[in-house]
């Protein structure tokens, strides 16, 4: 099992040693680990963990490297203040966005690994 965090101070991930009973911190990659206001986990796929962090108007994808080290793998610049982050089913992640008024954006992966932006309020 796995939990992470996101604040002021970075993303924090850590591995929880069930049979230990003790949690263990993961590292990140320190040159990305600024400011986060959100972070979610994307359900497992069968193929490897993904986490989905918030940063200002970027959500930025992250995944772990040869050395188990959280890296950055994609981003995807929204133009506006992201404030939450939900995975669907699939590879889709819900997102909230706005400053004077809230919307909802699906983010769909597709193959290639290239994000597509669904506008779920009918605004263009």
């Amino acid at each position: 099992a796995c939990l992470a965090s996101a604040a002021t101070d970075g993303l924090r991930v850590w591995s929880i040693l069930e049979v230990q009973g003790r949690s263990k911190q993961e590292a990140v990659d320190d040159s990305e680990n600024k400011e986060f206001r959100d972070v979610a986990w994307k359900p497992w796929d069968g193929n490897y963990d993904t986490l989905a962090s918030v940063k200002g108007h970027e959500v930025i994808f992250w995944c772990r490297d040869k050395s188990s080290k959280w890296v950055v793998e994609s981003r995807v610049d929204l133009e506006e203040e992201v404030w939450h982050l939900e995975w669907q089913a699939g590879s889709q992640l819900l997102v909230t966005c706005g400053t004077k008024e809230y919307r909802s954006i699906l983010l769909k992966q597709q193959l290639s690994g290239k994000w597509d932006k669904i506008d779920l309020s009918g605004e263009v």
